[in-house]
């Protein structure tokens, strides 16, 4: 019998070091924080072997490193600085070798000495696996090759096949070959992508004895946009995936609060989606995706969206590719029970500049009876992406109130938001609170629009709602969410300090006083005056830095007023608006009023928690809006030279060197018994071309709105038939195809309003006809233009690139001014280079530390591009541009971070970039119970009358000791 040597060990030395640092707060106090230093030392591996130590905190740090591949068999040191206290757990990964299970390491201001060994695998066997369940969540796997690794060719390169478990799973499954030529592949990447890749159905190969590679896939420490880019060479497709969408991509086992779950995000879902739809070109496998996973379908024109929405099929249009992935990705971030419902089947899509013909300002629309949720143009082409975000959870919110919600659930949540019945008011609602409510809109209506803000804040910005009402928080997380809890995390070297020594969280006082004006004779324009004084406890704080309002007359007529502060402490603030006097007569209604100071602290008021009252006497009154005469449209094509986008001025001016372009003429008549001017206008929102043979992207840019006053309304006398004329230049960076007027909208100067739907259904010949119909109806019609050019991208940022910088103003007192500095690479793309239509404008939105978010234009530091036609030269490439604001005074100390920046080009190109990922935490086995408002305790019945709050103990068995405090 030959006797095999013993086996080769090798011995990892862990230490565990506790670094102290104490911190100057710019001179004024000392704050202390604790850092961990892991470190080791690898003992014992082989002449060029690896090993791959790893160390995670829960699901919220991962790190690793790989060791070895030296020419001799000395040790190797490791470290892992910078780390923060708490739970931490360490595994090593090598090949060849046998090892144990993953530890876990406790930093609490001490000193960890711990030693690892490892077993090299005996010689004589040629394959070895073993897995067992551990501290870690993909569980410890150890395996073995002694003869060299099967090799893959790959277009004419050969490729050493992973020896990991799910990689394997994934070559053989789904034909998709995990290459370490950018980073190296370590278990927990090949074990969360592998589970990924099950949920989206990716078409299978099965495992056979000769794999078909379908794709390449890398990943990489660098930032990509979506986490992921690709293309395609000779059949296969080359991706690569940045690692930070690997971070939370499957369930990690945490302790939150005491509480046990499993925390997670779907970044890496939402960039599979994104490559599995071919950047939304396989429209076939999101329709699918709706179906499949979500139980609805996105519906195209055709007989059975006419017969579901009552309405010819020629006001509705297919939805874009990006607004499919963001609304199936939105959707995604529920919790699982919340993401199909039986009552929601249909998505349905107005055309573009196309406003709904009843509730002409509405984004979108659920009709919960009808099980569709209709969305306007106006929904997709939001300053920020995070409006997007919140109304797609807003809109599915209310499926939730109308079918999955209980009647306590909602005499429960109208109760906590102060709601009564009220049958003065225009929603049949009033809430007695002026606070506590994430938004102005959630305060105006009734509880169901409360309740559909709140959720949205609560999935996408938890700490705007927390902020804001910590009792909405609360009964979202434990009567809705089931225990479920979302953290908004925004890209680390993005976000930046505030310090402030006194920082203002106080609410502008409430409504006091108000004094209401009416000047002027009966046959005379009248001038508004409003004054309000705030309650002011604290004068440093208590004041509003703004207030704003809009008066109703009885017939819908509007006008908006704002309000400044006219004393020291703010305390008074006071607007004045002129109204025509032809406007309606009658009382006129101020539903709101909205009070704020510059730090976005937000006090919200209806006429049940105070009092206004508005008369105006106008005998002229003129109560009937602008007519449209059918048929008078009429688009002819001219060249001209332009100097902007402007409307009614085509004429150039020292411009001598700008050479004329194609240009859309177009002129309609109105019928007005009075005048346009000065305060009416007149407005047509273009649709422009979509999909034709230049398009290969399979996206469609948004409308562009263009309107006239003053000299663009001719003829403007009484009793006459008035004419509207606009100009709207075509430059060659436009796109070809027929340009066409979807909606036109008209409005007198005594702020009565029509709106005109243009249609294509030239069967039906009954027009929406006055009076019995508001708004009116009428044919579209189109003109061609073929452009050279057609600009189809949009402007794209380094986002390796990005550099902020904050800088208190007053560092020796810090107030909370600060001046934010952020350097951008910019460029825009185009199919034709040198011929791009230019980057335009953008928006980047910040987030304080109390969740309000404050969007801010890029046009202020931009050389003056949004107005022009002509792309400057020196734009083709990146071009780095310099953005600042200035942080007011009173802004929230803490860490602030940019949530999201948006890039727009003169040919209409958007491109929306978010930065922050939005991670879920679920309750294991969570049983949370439904608390009703009354509970009976040692015979005595508590409630909101009599008690202000109650500690109950919700949650599940596997997890005790939980005690939430639900307040009453």
């Amino acid at each position: 019998m030959n006797k095999k040597s013993p086996p080769k060990c090798i011995t990892v030395r862990v230490i565990a070091i506790l670094c102290m640092s104490v911190c100057l707060s710019i001179g004024i106090s000392s704050s202390v924080f604790a850092q961990a230093k892991i470190t080791g030392v690898l003992k014992g591996l082989a002449n060029s072997d690896t090993a791959i130590v790893r160390i995670q905190k829960s699901g919220e740090q991962f790190f690793f490193k790989k060791l070895g591949g030296i020419i001799n068999s000395a040790d190797v040191s490791f470290s892992f600085d910078n780390l923060p206290n708490g739970k931490w757990s360490i595994s090593i990964d090598a090949k060849g070798y046998l090892y144990p299970t993953a530890k876990v390491l406790t930093l609490n201001n001490n000193t960890i000495d711990n030693t690892i060994t490892l077993t090299k695998a005996p010689a004589d066997s040629n394959f070895i696996y073993q897995w067992q369940d551990d501290s870690s969540y993909v569980g410890h796997a150890q395996q073995a090759y002694i003869n060299d690794k099967v090799e893959i060719n790959i277009l004419g390169v050969a490729e050493r096949v992973p020896d990991d478990f799910n990689a394997i799973n994934i070559l053989n499954e789904y034909g998709f070959f995990l290459s370490d030529g950018l980073s190296t592949w370590t278990s927990e990447d090949a074990y969360r992508l592998y589970q990924t890749l099950k949920k989206l159905n990716f078409r299978k190969f099965f495992e056979k004895d000769s794999v078909v590679v379908r794709a390449k896939i890398l990943i990489t420490t660098q930032k990509i946009d979506r986490d992921i880019d690709f293309f395609n060479k000779d059949g296969v497709d080359f991706v690569t995936i940045s690692r930070d969408a690997f971070t939370y991509a499957t369930p990690q086992v945490v302790t939150v609060d005491g509480v046990k779950g499993k925390f997670f995000s779907k970044r890496l879902f939402t960039a599979l989606v994104y490559y599995n739809s071919d950047k939304g070109t396989q429209s076939q496998f999101l329709d699918q995706l709706a179906k499949d996973r979500y139980g609805f379908e996105f519906l195209q024109p055709s007989a059975t969206l006419k017969q579901l929405m009552n309405e010819t099929e020629t006001n509705f249009q297919q939805f874009t590719s990006e607004e499919k992935i963001l609304i199936l990705t939105m959707f995604e971030e529920f919790p699982d029970a919340m993401q199909r419902q039986d009552q929601l089947k249909y998505m349905v899509r107005r055309i573009n500049g196309q406003p709904h013909p009843v509730y002409t300002t509405a984004p979108a629309i659920a009709w919960t009876s009808n099980k569709t949720i209709e969305w306007m143009e106006s929904g997709f082409i939001s300053q920020a992406i995070e409006y997007m975000q919140r109304l797609i959870l807003h809109e599915k919110s209310h499926f939730l109130w109308a079918y999955s919600f209980d009647t306590l659930t909602k005499s429960d949540w109208s109760t906590l938001g102060g709601w009564f019945q009220d049958p003065t008011s225009s929603s049949g609602w009033s809430t007695t609170n002026t606070t506590e409510f994430v938004s102005a809109y959630a305060h105006l209506k009734n509880p169901d629009e409360d309740m559909a803000e709140s959720i949205a804040f609560y999935i996408t910005n938890p700490d705007a709602l927390r902020s804001r009402s910590l009792k909405k928080f609360e009964f979202i997380r434990d009567r809705i969410m089931k225990g479920s809890r979302y953290i908004s995390i925004i890209r680390p070297d993005l976000t930046f300090q505030v310090y402030n020594l006194f920082p203002d969280y106080n609410y502008p006082g409430k409504i006091k006083r108000t004094k209401l004006e009416v000047t002027g004779k009966p046959e005379e324009d009248k001038v508004i005056t409003l004054e309000i004084e705030l309650t002011t406890m604290n004068n440093a704080f208590d004041g509003a830095d703004w207030a704003s309002c809009r008066f109703f007359s009885s017939i819908g007529t509007l006008k908006d007023m704002g309000l400044s502060p006219v004393n020291g402490n703010k305390s008074i603030l006071r607007g004045s608006i002129t109204l025509s006097k032809l406007a309606k007569s009658g009382y006129w209604t101020i539903p709101q009023m909205v009070v704020s100071d510059i730090n976005g602290n937000m006090r919200l008021e209806n006429n049940s928690t105070y009092g206004v009252k508005c008369f105006v006497n106008n005998p002229l009154e003129d109560v009937t809006p602008p007519l449209y005469v059918q048929k008078s449209l009429r688009l002819d094509s001219i060249t001209a030279k332009f100097n902007d986008f402007g409307g009614s001025i085509y004429n150039c001016t020292n411009c001598d060197s700008i050479k004329p372009i194609d240009a859309i003429r177009i002129r309609f008549d109105m019928l007005e018994k009075n005048r346009i001017n000065p305060d009416g206008r007149a407005l047509v929102r273009f649709f422009l071309p979509s999909f034709d043979s230049t398009n290969k992207y399979n996206i469609q840019p948004y409308s562009y709105e263009v309107q006239v006053s003053g000299n663009g309304i001719k003829n403007d006398f009484p009793d006459s038939i008035k004419t509207a004329e606009f100009y709207f230049p075509i430059p060659e960076y436009y796109p070809s195809g027929y340009y066409s007027i979807s909606s036109i909208t008209m409005g007198d100067m005594a702020l009565n309003y029509r709106t005109v739907l243009l249609d294509k259904d030239t069967a039906n010949k009954n027009y929406f006809i006055p009076p019995n119909f508001a708004n009116q109806r009428a044919l579209r019609d189109s003109i061609y233009f073929k452009t050279k050019y057609p600009d189809l991208k949009p402007p794209v940022i380094d986002l390796n690139d990005i550099r902020i910088q904050a800088t208190p103003t007053n560092p020796v007192a810090p107030n909370g001014e600060t001046l934010f500095e952020m350097w951008l690479w910019i460029k825009d793309e185009s199919d034709f280079p040198g011929h791009g239509s230019g980057f335009s404008n953008g928006y980047y939105t910040l987030r304080d530390p109390q969740g309000l978010e404050h969007t801010y234009t890029m046009q202020s530091n931009l050389p003056n591009l949004f107005y022009q036609i002509v792309p400057d030269s020196s734009i083709y490439g990146y071009k780095k541009y310099y953005l600042k604001t200035l942080l007011p005074a009173g802004s929230p100390p803490g860490l602030w971070g940019v949530s999201s920046i948006l890039l727009e080009d003169h040919a209409r190109n958007k491109k929306y970039y978010s930065f922050t990922e939005f991670v879920r935490f679920d309750v294991e086995q969570s049983t949370v119970l439904q608390v009703t408002p009354m509970v009976n305790i040692l015979a005595k019945k508590v409630n909101a009358s009599n008690v202000e709050d109650v500690a109950i103990t919700i949650g599940c068995k596997s997890c005790k000791d939980q005690n939430y405090r639900l307040r009453m």
